[in-house]
């Protein structure tokens, strides 16, 4: 088990990130179609707010993000 921490994602977590997707791509398929732009696909404009989970040595384990729509007038 790896001991991690959850804490806001940073700008400077992107590049651990992407990591993290490729090794879920590679693993599970998701998403099923590897995004052109990685990091575009994990910061949309919906994103509303984001998370990381890190290990004890800084390296990004875990990603999860909210995301939401504007209303509709």
């Amino acid at each position: 088990m790896i001991n991690s921490r959850i804490r806001d994602r940073r700008p400077s977590d992107l590049e651990g990130c992407v990591k993290a997707l490729n090794a879920v791509h590679a693993s599970d398929g998701y998403p099923m179609n590897w995004p052109e732009d990685p990091v575009g696909w994990l910061t949309p404009a919906e994103g509303l707010h984001a998370w990381v989970a890190v290990a004890g040595d800084g390296e990004v384990v875990g990603h999860v993000m909210v995301q939401g729509t504007a209303p509709t007038a």
